[in-house]
């Protein structure tokens, strides 16, 4: 049987939630592996919405009442194309032809990457939850053994959940009373989450290690500038002292 193979494009952006995303910056994405409960591969989950990774931190906020007030979000981009297989369980198809229930206990021989549909649920009671995270979203699993190096963080932003919450109520009587728009005013919802003005709870935060990082480019760079002017010039000298030279010798030859 032929495995469904999918491949994420160089240049798609990637997301995904956790307390403390800018420690990122520190290592390699694999030094900070998770064990799927499904399947058991160690790797990291991604999503290519960020409606995932904000559904995820409320769920946090229900499951863990309320101990984490705050998540951040973090942005990832692809540097080059990624293959996946299509479905969580397929590795089962691959490695022994069996089947791709989830009762079929059979832990992977390898960290395979795969994609899935996912959709966001959580135990609330608000009725806006279920018309903003209604729909069905692409989540990708990144195995320890192949691609992680293939992903760079390139932007963090803390998501404070009360605010968002608070801002989200609010625009629910809009949403109601517009079935037949909700698809553009969801779309329109999260694009002004992003917006420096916005009360939504979402803001671009600018990490410790990033700043390390950008200064130490930044110190490498004028180093290199210097190097490359120093040899420049020494380049310039060596020519004149030999054109000073030849012109003397020519001198004295006459």
């Amino acid at each position: 049987m032929t495995i469904q193979t999918y491949t994420l494009k160089k240049g798609t952006f990637l997301y995904r939630s956790s307390i403390d995303i800018c420690k990122m910056y520190k290592n390699e994405l694999k030094n900070y592996k998770e064990e799927c409960p499904d399947t058991g591969k160690l790797g990291l989950y991604f999503s290519d919405s960020i409606h995932i990774p904000i559904g995820m931190s409320l769920e946090y906020l229900v499951k863990y009442n309320k101990m984490f007030k705050n998540h951040q979000i973090g942005k990832f981009f692809v540097e080059e194309d990624i293959t996946f297989y299509v479905g969580k369980y397929c590795y089962r198809e691959k490695e022994l032809g069996g089947t791709g229930s989830d009762d079929y206990k059979q832990e992977p021989k390898y960290n395979y990457n795969h994609t899935d549909k996912i959709s966001v649920i959580h135990n609330m009671s608000e009725p806006i939850y279920e018309i903003i995270f209604g729909d069905v979203y692409n989540e990708y699993f990144i195995g320890i053994d192949s691609d992680l190096d293939k992903i760079k963080l390139v932007e963090v932003y803390d998501f404070n959940i009360e605010n968002f919450k608070k801002y989200v109520l609010e625009e629910q009587k809009n949403l109601i009373k517009n079935p037949f728009e909700q698809k553009n005013l969801i779309k329109n919802l999260f694009e002004n989450l992003f917006k420096k003005d916005n009360t939504g709870g979402i803001r671009t935060i600018v990490c410790e290690e990033e700043e390390k990082s950008r200064r130490r480019k930044s110190v490498k760079q004028k180093s290199r500038r210097k190097s490359v002017k120093q040899k420049s010039r020494r380049r310039k000298s060596v020519k004149q002292k030999s054109r000073r030279k030849s012109v003397k010798q020519k001198s004295r030859r006459r």
